[in-house]
Order: C-alpha cells, then sequence, then structure tokens
C-alpha cells in the first residue's frame, strides 16, 4: 500500500500526511509546556518569518535585495556575513519534513557542511531560550535522522538586528533527544485524552 502524500501548507503552518494532520516540533514543545511565548506578538512572528524568507531567497540566489525592508536587511546581513565567514554550504533550504515512524513534522531551517562536518543549524532572530536545544538536536534531528541523513553537530545561529550573528553549538544532544521523545509522548496522551 503506497504512503500517502506529505504537504506543508504554508499559509496555515500545518503538516499533513494525507488527511492526517501531523503535530510540528513547535507545537509539541508548547503543548509540553516547554516552549511559551508570553511577550510575543504576530508582529515579532510575521519579522521571523520575513527574516527566514530573506535568507532562504539569499541561498537560493533569488533574492531581490532592494525590495527588503529596511528592518530585515541587518538579519539578512548578519546571515551572509555568516555564511562569508564560516564557509557553511547548505544542502537543505527551509525544508519540511515529516518522521516516518513517529509521525510529526518540522522545517529544517538548514542542514549542510561546516568546517567539513555535516551540521543542522536552526535561524533564530529573538533572545535564546532552554528549549530550543530541544527543538534542534531533539526535534528537528530526529526528523532529519528519521529521513536518513547523518548530523555531527547542531547549531543555533542568532542573527542580531546590528548585522551580526551569535553561532551557538549544541553540546548536550542526547539529553535533548530524550526530552523531545518525552515532550512527544506527552502531546499524544494529551490528545488522546484530554
Amino acid at each position: 500500500m503506497p504512503q500517502p502524500e506529505f504537504m506543508f501548507d504554508e499559509a496555515s503552518h500545518t503538516y499533513w500526511l494525507g488527511d492526517d494532520k501531523l503535530p510540528g516540533v513547535t507545537s509539541i514543545l508548547k503543548a509540553a509546556g516547554l516552549l511559551e511565548f508570553p511577550h510575543s506578538n504576530g508582529s515579532a512572528m510575521l519579522k521571523g518569518t520575513y527574516i527566514h524568507r530573506a535568507t532562504e531567497l539569499y541561498d537560493r540566489d533569488d533574492l531581490d535585495a532592494d525590495s527588503l525592508d529596511a528592518e530585515i536587511k541587518p538579519y539578512l546581513e548578519g546571515w551572509m556575513k555568516f555564511r562569508k565567514d564560516s564557509g557553511f554550504v547548505p544542502e537543505l533550504i527551509e525544508a519540511p519534513m515529516f518522521h516516518p515512524h513517529l509521525f510529526y513534522a518540522g522545517t529544517i531551517d538548514r542542514y549542510g557542511v561546516l568546517n567539513g562536518k555535516k551540521v543542522l543549524l536552526d535561524i533564530k532572530s529573538g533572545s535564546p531560550h532552554p528549549a530550543y536545544k530541544v527543538q534542534v538536536a531533539g526535534g528537528y534531528e530526529g526528523l532529519l535522522i528519521g529521513n536518513g541523513h547523518h548530523i555531527d553537530k547542531f547549531y543555533s545561529l542568532y542573527l542580531k538586528n546590528t548585522g551580526g550573528y551569535s553561532l551557538q553549538e549544541i553540546t548536550d544532544a542526547a539529553l535533548c533527544r530524550k526530552t523531545f521523545l518525552c515532550a512527544l509522548t506527552l502531546y499524544r496522551w494529551k490528545e488522546s485524552h484530554l
């Protein structure tokens, strides 16, 4: 029997496997109480979306830099500086995928080569949060591994409104994996019982 088609609906930011809606990594962490955004508002989330889109278009060599909003330009400059400084070569760019056995989904910001190593890189434009490590080295890592990719290192890259960046390596991946699986289990239990 053929596998149902996997789809990502960008407008609603939802993931589907055939007619079944799959939970996303961030939704799983929110439901488990690990991620909350009490001070977040729609404009901050929209700004993050625009920053991601600008870096994506840059990496795909399809960016019209003159069309960028002035507020987004410094973040893109930080991304461009990181690419130049590090020599990072992306292989996957804003890639939606699902785990074929655990049936959750997410969008990988970047997967590629940095200093000769296969790395998973998550792009952030806000302040660091401890659960981001679980998001990257737990949830997103599972997606890549579940789809046959190898990862040597994990990073969060914080782009700054000054045109700079801060690269933070995630070194406790084993704990992040366990924590994410606990969050997924809690998410499934809540879906079934509450």
